[in-house]
């Protein structure tokens, strides 16, 4: 990946109200948007930033990234 890619990320926020059985739990969005930086640390892990389409700009893994197709 790289800068000016087209990716989507996953999102994900843990829902505190209950649920049908009364536990509460995570739920995930895809959301699209373009990897606008880059950031790597010494243990090998990347790292993109990521303006989204709802106008929000968020440090991303990799692992929650993937090419837009």
């Amino acid at each position: 990946m790289k800068i000016g890619d087209l990716v989507i990320l996953r999102t994900g926020r843990y829902n505190f109200a209950p649920q049908a059985g009364g536990r509460a739990k995570w739920v995930f969005t895809d959301v699209m948007g373009v990897i606008t930086d880059d950031r790597g640390f010494v243990d090998g892990t990347a790292e993109y930033k990521v303006y989204t389409t709802d106008g929000k700009h968020t440090w991303s893994h990799i692992e929650d990234l993937r090419i837009a197709e």
